[in-house]
């Protein structure tokens, strides 16, 4: 599991909430408990790629992938009804035939959903996967899932009302 980086890419397309909730998709959310970040990984057990692309910076992840830990924590752009966020995923190891991580979301608690891939990316430090998360829900509190064969990176944020 390798994610870190800048990123610019490609959109989450909202998915109807017709699509019929099922028990494993409710979360429930407490009062003042929307923001879940995973813990960062100790240096010592994140890969030498992942620890050179992210520069010091602490990161999440696991096995194939991985991101910069900020960049879960970074501002959301809002243009009308829509919020976006950008995140940077880098996946280890990184081949010709290598997939981009899957990426959903789902509002807290609410029908709120949203889905889409990541693309790949490549700039002076090498190779990543770029996205664009676009939440379209009414919800204030969203949780994020990035997926890669099992690897998974799951956190939840407040993106505000307006």
């Amino acid at each position: 599991m390798t994610a870190v980086a800048l990123v610019a890419g490609l959109g989450i397309v909202q998915s109807s909430a017709l699509d019929g909730p099922s028990s494993r998709d409710v979360v429930t959310a407490r009062p003042g408990a929307c923001t879940k970040l995973p813990r960062p990984v100790a240096p010592a057990k994140v890969p030498a790629r992942v620890r050179q692309r992210a520069r010091g910076a602490p990161v999440v992840g696991g096995g194939s992938l991985w991101t910069i830990r900020t960049l879960l924590k970074q501002r959301s752009v809002h243009e009308g009804s829509v919020r976006r966020m950008k995140i940077g995923w880098l996946v280890v190891p990184l081949g010709p035939g290598t997939r981009a991580p899957v990426l959903t979301a789902k509002e807290v608690g609410g029908p709120g959903r949203a889905r889409g891939e990541a693309g790949r990316a490549t700039d002076a430090n090498g190779t990543w996967f770029a996205s664009t998360i676009e939440l379209t829900g009414p919800g204030v509190c969203w949780e994020v899932t990035a997926r890669q064969g099992n690897d998974v990176i799951r956190f939840r944020r407040s993106f505000g009302a307006g």
